[in-house]
C-alpha cells in the first residue's frame, strides 16, 4: 500500500484524482482519502500535524508499505514550479537529519530539504524549506519504515514571493503541475 501524507486539500486534489481515492472519514480531525491500495491523509500545516497523521497512518500498516510525502516548498536555488526529492532532510528546530533512500530511476532534482516551523524569507542556496518533512520522517522512524519514505516538494517560492503565496497560488500552481506530478508519480510507484 502507497501512503501520502499531504498539508493542504489544494496538494491532495491531483493525488486524488490520479488514484481514484474516495473520501473515507475525519481521523482524529483529519480527512483520509482510500483505495483497495492508497491512503491518504491532509494533515495541515507544521511538524507535530504532520507526526500525528503519519502515524495515523501507520496504523493501517504493512511492513510492504510506501510512503510519499508531497507538497509546495520554497526555495532560492530552484525555479517555482519544479520538483525536488529530498536525499537529506534536516529538522532546522532539533538538528535531527535523515538520509533517504535514493530515488535514481525515477530522474528527479534531488536536493536537501530543511524543515522549519515558519514561513521563511532567507533562502541558503538550493535548500529546499518545508513544515512538514521531520514530522513525517520522525513518524516514519517509529515503525522502522524511514528508507520507505520519499518526500517530493513542488517549489512554490522564492525569495521575491515569499510574503504572497497564498492558498489560491498553490492550487494554481498545482492545477499546472498536475501532468508532470502524474508522470512523477507512475516513476516512484510504477505499480500503484
Amino acid at each position: 500500500m502507497l501512503k501520502i501524507l499531504v498539508a493542504f486539500k489544494s496538494e491532495a486534489i491531483p493525488l486524488i484524482a490520479h488514484f481514484g481515492l474516495s473520501r473515507n472519514d475525519c481521523v482524529d480531525r483529519y480527512p483520509l482519502y482510500a483505495s483497495e491500495y492508497v491512503k491518504l491523509i491532509i494533515c495541515g500545516i507544521g511538524s507535530k500535524n504532520a507526526l500525528r497523521a503519519t502515524t495515523i497512518l501507520s496504523e493501517y500498516g504493512r511492513d510492504s508499505d510506501r510512503w510519499l510525502n508531497f507538497g509546495v516548498a520554497g526555495s532560492g536555488g530552484y525555479v517555482i514550479g519544479d520538483f525536488v526529492v529530498g536525499g537529506r532532510v534536516l529538522d532546522f528546530i532539533t538538528g535531527d537529519q535523515w538520509s533517504l533512500a535514493s530515488c535514481e530511476d525515477a530522474d528527479l532534482q534531488v536536493g536537501e530539504i530543511c524543515c522549519v516551523n515558519e514561513v521563511q524569507k532567507t533562502y541558503r542556496g538550493d535548500t529546499v524549506y518545508d513544515m512538514e518533512s521531520a514530522g513525517f520522517l520522525r513518524g516514519l522512524d517509529v515503525i522502522g519504515a524511514t528508507q520507505k519514505g520519499i518526500c517530493l516538494k513542488l517549489i512554490s517560492d522564492g525569495p521575491t514571493n515569499a510574503d504572497i503565496l497564498t492558498l489560491k497560488s498553490i492550487k494554481q500552481l498545482m492545477h499546472n503541475r498536475t501532468s508532470e506530478l502524474t508522470q512523477i508519480l507512475y516513476k516512484l510507484f510504477p505499480a500503484s
